[in-house]
């Protein structure tokens, strides 16, 4: 009997090795930076804050979320968190109340006035913190997606609105392939007072001193790059092989401006020249 029992236990043991690594992971807790988990508590703290939060407010919503994060955590820097600031390509170009985008999934859409799952906005603010989104009219709770998945899940796609448009004969605007973003590091929009963020003077300060991105390249950072590459050939075939190496060395400007912004670092250059860039379809 004895001997019985200990092959059984053996046998259990090895038919268990390959959901080794699955019951390992229901019991391995992963680690979080003090940052994070300050972020994440703020976050909450602010978006169950009726005397906080306001609809319709997101700039300021971010605001007053960094002024708390300061007085909760005061020696921990900014510099590692991003403020998305989301918009349709025409609107640094034209600030008609038209100009914008339909989004899905939005908290509270009763209190925007629409009668149906779909809300107009002429641009929307959110923080990323390393790669995740922090969105405070994201649903009807704080939760926080993956950069890709959160696009996915509160933006439409252009198959989305033309599907919509014909089963439901909807007028949505601004698919995602249409919108673009600029990424303005956290311990800058920081240091804006509430006042300046509530102005049309900083929507025109983020127009003309950081360099947008369209969003479907800031999510996939691999598009843009392949974009330029293919206007680089382009130019090439057009001026002949004699500008060969100027047109490579001009691109290789561009490449680097492309991927200083794409991985939130700010390089120096002329923001008409990049938005060209960066924009041509």
């Amino acid at each position: 009997m004895r001997k019985f029992l200990f092959i059984l236990f053996l046998g259990t043991v090895q038919s268990s090795e390959a959901e080794g690594f699955r019951c390992e992971e229901l019991f391995t807790v992963k680690s979080t930076s003090p940052l994070e988990n300050a972020i994440s508590r703020t976050f909450a703290e602010v978006f169950r804050s009726k005397s906080v939060y306001r609809c319709l407010e997101c700039h300021l919503n971010v605001k007053r979320f960094f002024n708390r994060l300061r007085t909760n955590y005061p020696k921990y820097d900014f510099s590692e968190i991003k403020v998305l600031y989301i918009t349709h390509q025409k609107m640094p170009f034209d600030s008609s109340p038209e100009v914008g985008f339909h989004i899905k999934r939005a908290r509270g859409s009763a209190q925007h006035g629409e009668s149906s799952e779909f809300v107009f906005w002429n641009f929307h603010v959110v923080i990323e913190f390393r790669g995740k989104i922090y969105d405070f009219d994201y649903t009807e709770s704080p939760t926080t997606l993956p950069l890709r998945d959160y696009v996915r899940e509160f933006f439409l796609t252009a198959k989305e609105v033309e599907q919509l448009a014909h089963e439901y004969n909807l007028d949505l605007e601004g698919p995602t392939n249409e919108l673009i973003v600029y990424a303005i590091p956290g311990s800058q929009y920081f240091h804006y007072k509430n006042q300046q963020v509530n102005t049309w003077d900083f929507h025109l300060s983020l127009f003309t001193n950081y360099p947008s991105v369209p969003l479907l390249s800031y999510v996939n950072p691999n598009k843009l790059l392949k974009r330029i590459h293919k206007i680089e050939e382009s130019f090439v075939k057009a001026l002949g092989v004699f500008d060969v190496a100027q047109v490579t060395s001009i691109f290789n400007f561009f490449k680097l401006a492309a991927q200083n912004a794409l991985s939130h670092k700010f390089c120096v250059c002329d923001r008409s020249h990049f938005v060209l860039f960066a924009n041509n379809n």
